[in-house]
Parts: structure tokens; C-alpha cells; sequence
């Protein structure tokens, strides 16, 4: 069936997006917190609250991003008739 063909290709999306997550925020963090000891505007990023926000928010959406894109290229294989493919 087409899920028992895309379901490894979504997990692996799922942990590519999570580690993508993952390293985005840690960069982002790197570059936002020493600079925000000379711009006191960025309020949202004050306390430990909204820097963990921001990392679930990374993480999620890399997740998202990652897993959709996964299944429109599976599928759109999956589709395809065997005379197309080749």
C-alpha cells in the first residue's frame, strides 16, 4: 500500500526536520544572544520562557516543513504509472 511505502520516508523526514529544528535555534540563539546585550528591544527573548518558546517553534516547524514536502514528492511517485517512471 502506499502508506507501508512513505511511512520510512516520513519518519526520516520527521527526524531530518527535527534535527534542522534543532540546529536553526541553536544558531539563531548564538547569533540573537550576545546581540541582544546591545539592542534591549527584542522583549519577547528577556527570559528562559521565550527562548524556549522559540526553540519549540523552530523545531516544530522544521518537522512540518520537512514532512510535507516528504510526502508530496513520495506521492507524487507513487502516482506515477510504471511506463512514466522509466
Amino acid at each position: 500500500t502506499e502508506w507501508f511505502i512513505s511511512k520510512p520516508f516520513i519518519r526520516s523526514g520527521i527526524v531530518i526536520g527535527a534535527i534542522s529544528g534543532a540546529l536553526a535555534s541553536v544558531i539563531l540563539i548564538a547569533i540573537v544572544f550576545p546581540l541582544s546585550q546591545y539592542f534591549f528591544n527584542i522583549s519577547i527573548l528577556d527570559n528562559t520562557m521565550g527562548y524556549l518558546a522559540l526553540v519549540v517553534f523552530l523545531i516544530v516547524l522544521g518537522v512540518l516543513i520537512s514532512v510535507l514536502s516528504t510526502m508530496r514528492a513520495v506521492n507524487k511517485y507513487l502516482k506515477l504509472k510504471l511506463n512514466d517512471l522509466y
